[in-house]
C-alpha cells in the first residue's frame, strides 16, 4: 500500500507519451499492464473491459484505417484546431507515433450477464 506522499508524487510524475520506442514491450510487461487495466473502476464495478493488444501485419492494417479514417475528419478539424495541434494529430493519424504495439480497451456491456 503505498502512503498519500507517495501517491501524490505519481500523479505528478505522470507523463503523455506521444512517440514511441520501435521495438515492442516483452510480453510480460504488456500482460503486467493489461492486468493492471483490468483493476480499473468500472460501472457498477463489472469489471467487464475486453482488451485488444495490435502488433505485426494487424497494427499495420490498422494504421491504414487510420490514415483513411483522417481523410473523413481532417476538414473539420482543420477550421476548430490551432494549426501546430492540426499538425500534430494529422502525423500521429498517419504515424500512430510509431508505436510498436496498439492496445484497444472497451467495456462489454449487455443486458444478460457476461460470458
Amino acid at each position: 500500500m503505498i502512503n498519500k506522499e507517495e501517491f501524490y508524487n505519481l500523479v505528478e510524475s505522470r507523463q503523455s507519451i506521444r512517440k514511441y520506442r520501435p521495438e515492442s514491450p516483452p510480453r510480460d510487461v504488456v500482460e503486467r499492464i493489461l492486468g493492471a487495466g483490468l483493476q480499473a473502476p468500472s460501472g457498477k464495478n463489472r469489471q467487464n473491459w475486453r482488451f485488444f493488444v495490435v502488433q505485426g501485419t494487424k497494427r499495420d492494417e490498422y494504421l491504414a484505417l487510420s490514415q483513411k479514417s483522417w481523410l473523413g475528419i481532417k476538414d473539420i478539424l482543420k477550421s476548430k484546431l490551432k494549426p501546430r495541434l492540426y499538425d500534430f494529430t494529422e502525423r500521429f493519424f498517419f504515424t500512430l507515433g510509431e508505436a510498436p504495439i496498439v492496445v484497444f480497451c472497451y467495456s462489454h456491456n449487455s443486458l444478460t450477464k457476461d460470458t
